[in-house]
């Protein structure tokens, strides 16, 4: 018997600030919004000087629904990295660990399992992210493979196409896939890794990631973006990255990609093959680095690692490591079914959740969203959130919750 999931109150609450389009500083609403436009590029900036009037968009957990936990079949998940709900309610999953794709019933019953760890056609050895074609067309990207397998939805196999690397022909670093992929029509957008890896005049280094469009046929159509990066810094013992550093994030929805900056609140949005095309930015002071945010992460790794030999690791690699001088803001994003944009901000260790912050679709900023604890979304439609909830005994649960968006109220 499964033990029970953490439930948090039969409605979790969204609060967003409401900030009005227009608006200025003075007008008593404690915020300002900007919108300017320089050689095709919209620049929307929200400042925030108070708590501004609120309105409630709702996650509903009486209307859960847990996926692999009914019927005959159940499902033992260890890591799902991604999911989406098809138009007719059906749920299509992603668990690399076991090296599977799933189909689920809308109330939660297991349909189709496909793949396995191999090799061979529509076997899997590093998959990383699924798509839907349109139809019963279900695409899967595997890494190790640089392939895509094609199923239908009753798991069958239907094509697997080898990828056309990138320049450097086939010894260029792999591709590897995690929430940034995308399908529209024929093309499918990915994330690369350890795409460039170079020093800098400074001595230190960057890895460059770059986002790349392919055809459904294994096609090279081209860079999407600018490479997202992480730098890198000259040590003793060779580059290492800043403790608090942070990364770029990218992800791709409805054919326009979001990267996240690592400095400051913002994401930069893409629609290839224009470029960029908006930026949104929330004006929000730096965090500092403290001794006691690096002695909190000290603590937070303690109690969380129980191989000592592995915490003894982790624990010299901070005292060797150089250390950011302010923390990041944005550690993912994600954009739902409405263009809105959700920023996964950066949480200070020991923290049991980080805030989500919500972006319009034009840029504006409006409002910090408290998801259920232990949940991390994957999929955020437009009456639903699809993700992974961790129980008390970290066995990660596949769900969805209803998601109720309410008008913003009037300003006072």
């Amino acid at each position: 018997m499964r033990r029970s999931l953490p439930r948090a109150g039969l409605v979790v609450a969204v609060g967003l600030s409401v900030a009005g389009c227009g608006a200025d500083a003075s007008s008593g609403a404690g915020y300002a919004f900007s919108l300017t436009d320089s050689a095709g590029v919209e620049l929307a900036v929200t400042t925030f000087s108070e708590p501004v009037l609120q309105t409630g968009w709702a996650i509903d957990a009486s209307t859960e629904v847990v996926y692999g936990e009914a019927g005959d079949d159940e499902v033992q998940f260890v890591g799902v990295r991604a999911a989406l709900q098809l138009p007719d309610g059906r749920v299509v999953a992603l668990d690399p660990r076991v090296q599977s794709l799933f189909v689920f019933a809308p109330t939660g019953e297991v349909l189709a399992r496909a793949g396995r760890d191999g090799d061979g056609p529509g076997e899997f050895r590093r998959p990383g992210g699924v798509v839907h074609l349109g139809g019963d067309t279900i695409l899967v990207y595997d890494a190790s493979h640089r392939r895509f397998s094609l199923f239908d939805t009753d798991g069958n196999l239907l094509a697997d196409r080898r990828l056309e690397p990138p320049a450097g022909g086939e010894d260029a670093p792999r591709l590897t896939l995690y929430a940034a992929v995308d399908a529209v029509g024929d093309t499918v957008t990915l994330r690369g890794e350890g795409y460039s890896f170079r020093s800098t005049s400074s001595g230190d280094y960057v890895w460059e990631n770059p986002t790349l469009r392919y055809s459904t046929d294994g096609s090279l159509m081209g860079m999407v973006a600018e490479p997202t990066k992480m730098w890198f810094y000259g040590t003793r013992d060779g580059p290492r990255p800043r403790l608090f550093g942070g990364a770029q994030d990218v992800v791709s929805m409805n054919g326009l990609v979001y990267v996240g900056d690592r400095e400051r609140y913002e994401v930069r949005v893409y629609d290839p093959p224009r470029g960029l095309v908006r930026i949104h930015r929330l004006e929000r002071p730096r965090r500092p680095v403290t001794d006691e945010t690096v002695d909190l992460y000290r603590t937070d790794l303690a109690e969380n690692i129980e191989d000592p030999e592995e915490l003894e690791r982790m624990l010299g690699f901070i005292e060797k490591s150089p250390v950011a001088d302010s923390m990041p803001w944005i550690q993912n994003v994600m954009a739902d079914a409405l263009g809105n944009v959700w920023v996964m901000e950066y949480g200070l260790p020991g923290q049991d959740s980080a805030a989500v912050g919500v972006f319009s679709a034009a840029g504006e900023w409006v409002g910090a969203v408290p998801l259920p604890p232990n949940f991390r979304p994957l999929e955020i439609g437009e009456d639903y959130v699809l993700g992974v909830l961790t129980d008390e005994l970290d066995v990660p649960h596949l769900v969805r919750f209803g998601l109720e968006r309410s008008a913003p109220s009037p300003h006072g």
